[in-house]
């Protein structure tokens, strides 16, 4: 729908500018897909804006995590014990350069979600049938059409728990040095489990209306 409405911006721009167009549909064709650049453009800038987040020693350990819950697996304590210690050193080290409650990026992603409604009335239809949804108490049926008329970037990052993941390493080390293996792998695993997804939503329509509004004062300079 974001498409569509940079679009009709646009294209209502290049009518306004040439006195007398020849190819209308040639017009709409380019307009199209120069508003899908710009959502792409917008998608990449948004997800390279994340990565550069994300933290290698985070990264390393949870691969030494991992690398522990194998060797525990193969009956290899010595060897977990010493990859759980490598992943405590990197821990350490982003302990040291962050607050002891951040949360630490380890993967980052955008993607664009966008309504499959594409004219006003549509979108006022469903409107009003989620806002009915919502007074009746019909809390999924509300969110199943609110869903329809998401259109927005959204940054989705994982990240580890700083306030939580080194002490469930320093216990898993207790309990395998008491020789109670499954009970360390248990809490590895459960440290594993508490990585958070974090979502960053960006309005893709405020951006529509920013880059229309940049076009618009553009042509109008030149036209001066």
């Amino acid at each position: 729908a974001v498409t569509s409405l940079l679009s009709c911006i646009g294209f209502a721009v290049l009518r306004a500018k040439e006195e007398s167009p020849t190819d209308i549909a040639q017009q709409q064709t380019a307009v199209e897909q120069q508003a899908q650049s710009f959502v792409d453009t917008q998608r990449n800038e948004a997800e390279q804006q994340a990565l550069k987040s994300v933290d290698a020693d985070a990264i390393d350990a949870i691969r030494e995590t991992e690398n522990a819950i194998r060797n525990i697996t193969d009956n290899k304590t010595d060897e977990a014990i010493a990859a759980i210690q490598r992943a405590s050193s990197k821990l350490d080290s982003l302990l040291s350069r962050n607050s002891a409650s951040a949360l630490i990026t380890l993967e980052a992603h955008a993607s664009v979600i966008e309504t499959p409604l594409h004219d006003s009335t549509s979108i006022n239809d469903v409107a009003q049938d989620a806002g009915r949804a919502f007074d009746d108490r019909d809390f999924v049926d509300a969110r199943v059409l609110l869903n329809m008329l998401r259109s927005e970037i959204c940054v989705r990052t994982l990240n580890l728990p700083l306030a939580t993941y080194p002490t469930a390493l320093k216990n898993a080390t207790r309990l395998l040095q008491e020789k109670k293996s499954q009970d360390a792998k248990a809490v590895l695993l459960a440290a594993r489990d508490t990585l958070v997804l974090v979502d960053r939503i960006i309005p893709l329509p405020l951006l529509v209306a920013r880059e229309a509004i940049n076009e618009a004062q553009s042509l109008r300079e030149k036209d001066k």
